[in-house]
């Protein structure tokens, strides 16, 4: 039997509180150092880089490499734990929707197939992936708040990912 999860990723305002909330203890942090003005200003800026960054990653889904989308298909009938599927994996295949990332430059969502890589992170509101893509050598974080997808094809995939 094939099951077929897909889940469409919005935005979370959980993840909106929690990058604005962090960067900003970051930043605070930064201006109470008892170093140099100059060096101050310079990590902060690092702190905002950072924020734009997983911004545009996460949330506003305007990077190259943004998650628009995760399709899982697996055979339940042919499953085992997720560390064997890895290695032989014909029983995972994993999709991802990019955002801008269309071969022909057209900003359009491309289609990628992907390795879930290393762990993963469940919990009721929270879903923490790793994805490893042809073409990119560091390793994609997807990351799923219970407030950005679907809450049944959210649920489908933690059972299947839990079994």
């Amino acid at each position: 039997m094939l099951a077929t999860v897909r889940l469409h990723i919005g935005r979370s305002s959980t993840l909106w509180v929690l990058l604005c909330m962090t960067h900003s203890i970051a930043l605070l942090s930064v201006a109470s150092l008892s170093i140099e003005l100059f060096l101050r200003l310079f990590v902060g800026s690092l702190v905002l880089l950072s924020w734009v960054h997983t911004l545009r990653l996460h949330y506003f889904f305007t990077s190259r490499y943004a998650v628009t989308a995760v399709v899982l298909k697996a055979d339940k009938s042919r499953v085992k734990p997720l560390d064997e599927a890895m290695d032989a994996a014909p029983e995972y295949e994993w999709l991802l929707e990019l955002s801008g990332d269309a071969p022909d430059g057209s900003g359009l969502v491309s289609q990628r197939s992907a390795l879930l890589h290393g762990s993963y992170l469940l919990t009721p509101w929270l879903v923490l992936l790793s994805f490893k893509i042809k073409g990119r050598k560091r390793s994609l974080p997807v990351v799923l708040f219970s407030d950005c997808v679907a809450p049944e094809p959210l649920r489908r995939l933690r059972a299947l990912l839990l079994h």
